[in-house]
């Protein structure tokens, strides 16, 4: 939420639960750095964390619909399907059977559009037809040209067959 190379967060649980976790930190990381820790009370009891909160709800609601806008104008209808979030970070978006999210991901790869396929987030070797889009990562001023190249990379997927030659390994 606020810089995540700060390694700091907070948790809100019944006492054991707190005293059972602290003592696994203990074992993993023994000391959070007082400063990091000062700085970031000193934030919170201000009121500068909650106004960046605000801020960063206020953007990725600006960019989610920007996404979304681009998508629904340039995809073409049923090529992606998916649900508008309340919340988060991405689109999490369904293909037609014939297209595999490997062969859309590799051909946006080449015009420098990284989307993610859903097969990571299943144990079942499933997610071959899903792709995660992240929309808070560009500008609301890029979700246009994202989208022309999804619907290039689609088309292509659609039209060549959707296994190219060369793989992605996400790790």
């Amino acid at each position: 939420m606020l810089a995540p190379g700060l390694r700091l967060g907070w948790i809100s649980a019944v006492r054991p639960i707190v005293e059972q976790l602290a003592l696994i930190k203990q074992q993993v990381d023994p000391h959070t750095q007082n400063l990091s820790q000062m700085v970031i009370a000193e934030l919170i009891d201000q009121g500068v964390l909650d106004r960046h909160l605000a801020t960063l709800k206020s953007e990725h609601r600006r960019r989610r619909d920007a996404m979304v806008q681009a998508l629904r104008q340039h995809v073409p209808a049923g090529q992606l399907r998916f649900n508008v979030p309340d919340g988060g970070m991405y689109l999490w978006c369904e293909l037609p059977p014939d297209i595999r999210a490997r062969a859309v991901q590799e051909r946006a790869l080449k015009e420098s559009v990284m989307v993610l396929t859903g097969e990571p987030f299943y144990v079942d070797q499933g997610g071959d037809h899903q792709l995660r889009i992240c929309y808070t990562s560009q500008p609301a001023t890029l979700a246009v040209p994202i989208a022309e190249t999804l619907a290039r990379s689609l088309a292509a997927a659609a039209r060549d067959g959707s296994d190219p030659p060369a793989r992605v390994r996400m790790v």
